[in-house]
Formats: C-alpha cells, structure tokens, sequence
C-alpha cells in the first residue's frame, strides 16, 4: 500500500524522480508520437467523411480534427514523461494548447502562401508547408517549454527543438501523400510515419535535456 508522500505523487507530483533519465524512453517516446500521427491523421480524414451538414456537422468536425487529437497527442507524451518531469500534469493542457494553436497557425500560413508560392502546381509549393510547420512545432514548443522549465536548465531550447523537428515530419507526410490517392489506410500509415520521424528528430535532445539537468543536480 502506499503511503501518502507516494499517494501524492503518483500522478507526477511537483518534483521529478531523482536519477538520470535513460535512453530507455526514446523508443517509447518515438512510439506515442507515431501513435499520435496515425491517430491525429485518422480523425481528420474521418470527421471530413462522416461529419454532417450544419451547425452539428461543423462542430463533430471541428472537435474530431482540430480538438481532440492534439489532446490525444497531449496524454499519450504524457504517458512517456509523468515519472520523469515535475508538474508533468501540465503537460496535456499545455501540449492541446500548444499543438491546437499551432494547427491554427500552420492553417493560415498554408492557405495564404500557396497562392505566393505559385499555386499548388509550382515547385515551391512546399515553402508554405515548411514555413508553417515550423511555426506549427514552435507553438508548441512553448506552450510544453512553461511545464519542463522546472524539469530542464534550458527549456528554451525544447523551443527549437519542436520546431525543427515537426518541420520535417510535416514534409514526409506532404511528399508522400501528395498526388497519392492511396485511401484512408495509406493516409494513416503516412501520418504514422511523420509521427515516427518526429519523435524521433525530437526525442533524442529530449532525453538529453532531462540527463543533463539530472546530471547537475546536487545528490539527495
């Protein structure tokens, strides 16, 4: 049974564990966001088949693909990470804010710079889509940098991090799903793909922030 001190922090109380973080979380890290890509892809290509016409329609839509999968993306990090940060039940608000203000972002650069680029047929096309997930990962980025500022001695770099690493996902799934007409099935493996690579790209300086500050911290 546990004790209360345990009780407390069985839902990643304010301090985090005291030894150094292992290499083991990054296959477990690359899998959830390969999860969340898979899944994030899934309910958007599902809400724009199902959803209805009118006000009800729209809102299923707007809650399938914009809402609920960056708060999917929120707890299944937060599944890798609750032992290993302080705070870390910050981290699903935080990561849906981040991750759905990025969507919103990553929107609006696309839609506008598509026609500056030349059109959807021009060989810069992709511009847009570059520029935009980049903004799409700093949101992010920022919104999770505020829960490991008390994990991490420079949260600011998980900043650069996010962002460098969800352009490039963003990227495979444009150039692999791009004139394809591969079905929902092709589409999901796509998103999984991307998921992979940005976990991937982002979980390694993950697991080396959080060793670096583990390894600073005075013994207890």
């Amino acid at each position: 049974m546990l004790n209360p001190p345990e009780a407390a922090r069985s839902f990643a109380g304010p301090t985090a564990q005291a030894r150094p973080t292992g290499w083991e979380i990054l296959p477990l890290w690359i899998l959830a966001n390969a999860m969340c890509g898979a899944l994030g892809i899934w309910l958007l290509r599902v809400s724009g088949l199902t959803a209805g016409s009118g006000v009800a329609g729209s809102t299923v839509a707007l809650f399938a693909s914009w809402i609920l999968p960056p708060f999917l993306t929120g707890v299944l990090q937060w599944l890798v990470l609750s032992r290993l940060i302080a705070h870390s039940r910050w981290w699903i608000p935080a990561s849906a804010l981040g991750y759905g203000a990025g969507l919103l972002v990553f929107g609006a650069v696309v839609s506008g710079g598509i026609g500056l680029a030349g059109g959807e047929e021009s060989p810069w096309v992709i511009l847009p889509f570059v520029a935009g997930s980049l903004l799409f990962g700093a949101a992010a980025g920022i919104a999770q940098s505020l829960v490991l500022r008390r994990s991490v001695t420079h949260p600011a770099l998980w900043v650069l991090v996010s962002a460098v690493g969800f352009s490039p996902a963003v990227v495979l799934f444009i150039i692999v799903t791009r004139g394809n007409d591969g079905g929902l099935a092709a589409a999901v493996a796509a998103g999984g793909a991307s998921g992979l690579l940005y976990g991937l790209a982002t979980g390694i300086p993950l697991v080396w922030l959080l060793r670096q500050t583990a390894a600073r911290a005075p013994a207890g």
